[in-house]
């Protein structure tokens, strides 16, 4: 392979590095619920993505799973409110949440769904994390919420708004986790997924890919074609 071969070759796979770049953060959150002293109660859980920054978001919960208990059918304090799309309780058990569709810088995004709270809940969240530096950053977060009063479970939340957890969009060493306790009762783990490629890039492979077999076509051609005899 000459020269050229290689260089072209390099540029196919630094566009291909671009487009299966992970653009996402993808966690399994476990939360303790006997460590909190609520097993057996019913809570609603609130999920919450708060648009703070002009770059787009979205935040993915699957995976879902409570031991112990179970999701129930009892109605929220709050209803669901902003672009949300998806039912926890309905295969395949997915919700996500964004700040651009179909209400465009939708500030407040709110999935909720009552449960009654066994020793353990779980769920994969996969968040983008796009951030507009000069700006605060979008934040995802969840909550406990009294489905007879409103009122949040009580956290070592230090802005006071009472969150199991918050996730800063953007920020390193996310997310923060708050117990009342010395104990965690929040676990987080990175989840590895293969990245996805965006419409965008399989397009622009697509044409890198067309690229080097037309000129390798016409090289072929070339070398085989006789040269012109007088």
């Amino acid at each position: 392979m000459g020269i050229n071969s290689l260089t072209r070759w390099g540029f196919l796979a630094a566009a291909l590095l671009l487009v299966f770049e992970v653009r996402a953060a993808s966690i399994r959150i476990d939360i303790n619920t006997s460590a909190l002293g609520v097993n057996g109660q019913n809570w609603d859980l609130a999920f919450d993505l708060i648009d703070g920054n002009p770059a787009s978001n979205s935040a993915t919960v699957s995976g879902f799973s409570i031991t112990g208990g179970s999701l129930t059918s009892t109605p929220t304090f709050s209803p669901t409110t902003g672009n949300v799309t998806g039912d926890l309780s309905v295969a395949p058990g997915v919700v996500t949440l964004n700040d651009f569709s179909p209400i465009p810088g939708s500030l407040f995004n709110e999935y909720g769904h009552n449960a009654n709270l066994g020793t353990l809940l779980s769920f994969v969240l996969d968040l983008t994390n796009n951030k507009t530096s000069g700006f605060d950053p979008d934040t995802f977060a969840l909550f406990l919420v009294n489905p007879t009063t409103g009122a949040t479970f009580p956290t070592a939340d230090p802005t006071g708004a009472d969150a199991l957890f918050l996730y800063s969009i953007g920020n390193a060493n996310q997310p923060a986790t708050f117990c009342l306790t010395t104990a965690p009762c929040v676990l987080v783990t990175p989840v590895v997924v293969a990245a996805a490629p965006e419409p965008a890039g399989l397009a622009l492979v697509g044409a890198a890919l067309l690229a080097l077999t037309i000129a390798r076509s016409r090289r072929r051609q070339f070398v085989s074609t006789p040269p012109f005899r007088t």
